[in-house]
């Protein structure tokens, strides 16, 4: 018993260790999915690069105007 425990340990903790990475990699395929995904999207949807371009780069069209609405401080005076 004394010669087994010390392996009997270790092999706990490589099928911890085992089922924590394979966790990771169901995540990791998840994520590449989705990742393809949206690849297709940025190459055939033009509707979803002009929201991308909108969202993020705050691209508009030609001739459209942005109004900004600022929060100002309404003191009743």
């Amino acid at each position: 018993m004394y010669l087994l425990f010390p392996n009997y340990l270790s092999l706990l903790r490589y099928r911890e260790n085992r089922e924590a990475l394979n966790f990771r990699i169901k995540e990791l395929e998840k994520e590449n999915e989705t990742l393809k995904i949206e690849i297709e999207k940025l190459k055939k949807d033009p509707l979803y690069i002009e929201e991308i371009a909108r969202k993020e780069l705050k691209m508009t069209r030609p001739g459209e105007i942005i109004y900004r609405v600022v929060p100002g401080n309404n003191k009743e005076k």
